[in-house]
C-alpha cells in the first residue's frame, strides 16, 4: 500500500486549508449512528487484547489525499476529509507495524466487505496472526474541522462513525456488534504518528475495550448484579415493549445534553460512575459503569444498600426483597455538579421511549431496527 506524506509548509498553507474548511462547514447532516448502540452481545468469557486481530477496511487510494498548488506555490489539500483519511490510513498502517501495539491491526481493502458477517470473515485472506478473535471495523468521518489555530497551536476535530463486529473463530459465531458516534481530535497541520493515532486506531481500541471491560461486569454478575433490559419484551415480534421490566430493580438514565453533528461542539454526555455495595463480595463491592447521553443501565440487584458515586456527587438507595424498584436519572446540576433525580414509574417508562440500553441489545422505540441505521453488516 503506497503512502502519501502531505507537507503543509508555512502559515500561508495553513490559512488556505482554513478557508477551505470554512466553506465545507455550510451544512452538517445528522449523524447516521447514535452515540452508542449494542446490536449483539454474546461475550461468554474474558478477552485479552493479544487475542484480537483488528481488520480495518481502508481503500488504498485513500492514503493519498487530493492536493493542489496554492497561490503561494505550496502543495495543500484540496479536500479536508481526504486529508484526514490519508492521515488515518497511515496511522492504521503504522499501528500494524508497531511492536508495542497489543491489538493486531490489519488494514484491508473494502472489496473484502460483504453484507454478511460470515461471508466477510470467510472471504478474508488467510490470517497470519493466529488470533482467536477477528474484529471487523467499518469507519468514516461525518464532520471535520481542520486547523483551528490559536497561540497554543492548531487543532483539528472530527466526528467519527464506527461499526464494529467481533467474530470468534473457534466457536464460529459473532459475539459482538455495535455502532457509535464519537469525536476524534489531533493537533498540528502535518502528519505525526502519535497525533494521527488519535483520529483512527485509538478510537477503534476504545471501542474494543468495551468488550474487554466485560470481565469486571461479569465478575459483578457472579455476585448477583445482573444486566437486564428496562422494558419487558413485547409479545409482538419486531415491536418494543410497553411496560417496565419487573426484574429491573434499578434503571439509571443519562439525560445529559448531547451534540453529535458539529465536531467542534461535540458532546456525548458520557459520564463514569461506580455502584458501590459493601454487602457484596469481590469486584461487586465497587463496579464501574459509564453510559452516554440518552442511554440507560438496567440492573437486577440483590437486596441491600447501594451508592451511586460520581467523583463528588453521590446517591444512596436501598433495594429490598420484593420491594419497589429504583428509577433514577442524572443530568447537569448547578456549579458543574451532577444532579441525580428520583423518577416515578411513569416518568421512567417515558424516558425509555427515547433511550438505548448501554450494556445490552434492547428493542426500544429508538433502537435498531425500529430506528433505521445505515449498517455495513446487515446479515449474520
Amino acid at each position: 500500500m503506497s503512502l502519501f506524506s502531505t507537507s503543509l509548509r508555512c502559515l500561508a498553507a495553513s490559512a488556505a486549508l482554513l478557508l477551505l474548511m470554512q466553506g465545507a462547514q455550510a451544512a452538517r447532516p445528522q449523524s447516521a449512528f447514535p452515540l452508542r448502540e449494542v446490536l449483539l452481545s454474546d461475550v461468554a468469557q474474558p478477552i485479552e487484547r493479544k487475542e484480537i486481530e483488528v481488520v480495518v477496511f481502508i481503500a488504498p487510494e485513500s492514503c493519498t489525499p487530493k492536493t493542489h498548488e496554492s497561490t503561494w506555490g505550496t502543495i495543500v489539500s484540496s479536500d479536508n476529509t481526504s486529508l484526514f483519511k490519508s492521515w488515518a490510513c497511515r496511522a492504521y498502517v503504522d499501528a500494524a507495524k508497531d511492536p508495542k501495539e497489543e491489538f493486531a491491526f490489519v488494514p484491508m481493502p473494502p472489496v473484502f466487505k460483504q453484507p454478511s458477517i460470515l461471508d466477510t470473515v470467510q472471504g478474508l485472506p488467510a490470517s497470519t496472526t493466529g488470533r482467536r478473535y477477528v474484529a471487523l471495523v467499518d469507519w468514516k468521518y461525518a464532520d471535520t474541522t481542520l486547523g483551528k489555530c490559536n497561540s497554543f497551536g492548531c487543532y483539528s476535530s472530527l466526528v467519527m462513525l464506527i461499526e464494529t463486529v467481533v467474530y470468534d473463530r473457534v466457536a464460529a459465531k459473532t459475539i459482538w456488534h455495535s455502532i457509535e458516534t464519537t469525536r476524534a481530535a489531533m493537533k498540528g497541520l502535518s502528519y505525526d504518528v502519535k497525533e494521527a493515532n488519535r483520529i483512527g486506531p485509538l478510537h477503534v481500541a476504545i471501542t474494543l475495550n468495551a468488550i474487554i471491560e466485560r470481565k469486571t461486569v461479569q465478575q459483578a454478575e457472579e455476585q448477583g448484579m445482573r444486566r437486564t433490559t428496562a422494558l419487558e419484551p413485547s409479545n409482538v415480534p419486531g415491536q418494543a415493549g410497553t411496560a417496565l421490566n419487573k426484574k429491573a430493580n434499578l434503571i439509571f438514565f443519562n439525560r445529559m445534553p448531547q451534540e453529535t453533528v458539529d465536531s467542534e461542539k461535540f458532546d456525548s454526555g458520557r459520564k463514569f460512575y461506580d455502584i458501590q455495595a459493601s454487602h457484596l463480595q469481590g469486584r461487586a463491592k465497587k463496579t464501574s459503569y459509564y453510559n452516554d447521553s440518552r442511554t440507560h443501565v438496567a440492573l437486577e440487584l440483590p437486596p441491600g444498600t447501594y451508592e451511586i458515586a460520581f467523583y463528588k456527587d453521590r446517591k444512596t438507595f436501598d433495594i429490598k426483597e420484593n420491594g419497589p424498584p429504583v428509577y433514577l436519572s442524572f443530568d447537569n446540576g448547578i456549579f458543574s455538579t451532577i444532579s441525580i433525580n428520583e423518577l416515578s414509574p411513569q416518568k421512567a417508562l417515558e424516558l425509555t421511549q427515547d433511550s438505548l440500553n448501554a450494556l445490552l441489545p434492547e428493542l426500544t422505540p429508538v433502537a435498531y431496527p425500529l430506528r433505521a441505521r445505515k449498517l455495513q453488516w446487515t446479515q449474520p
